[in-house]
């Protein structure tokens, strides 16, 4: 398990319609794909619609590191040019 969200088991005793779907994909870019028939849960005969569930999203944390890192980048750049203007 990778987090607390990823249980052994659901708790089967809260829900009387339950579906299961297996995980695809690589540890870094992995998710589920669902479509529902009669009687799952989720299933509408008139939209049919399908579920596709991202399992592995980045912590908002990464893009801010992210952007501090081009922040710093760009600033040593253009001060780099103006030293040696």
């Amino acid at each position: 398990m990778d987090t607390i969200a990823d249980t052994s088991a659901p708790p089967a005793f809260l829900y009387a319609n339950e579906a299961m779907v297996e995980e695809m994909g690589t540890q870094s870019e992995n998710g589920a794909l669902y479509v529902p028939g009669p009687g799952q849960p989720g299933f509408d005969p008139v939209f049919l619609p399908s579920y596709h569930f991202i399992s592995d999203v980045p912590e908002p944390a990464t893009f801010e590191l992210l952007a501090l890192v081009a922040s710093v980048v760009s600033l040593k750049t253009v001060f780099a040019r103006i030293s040696r203007s």
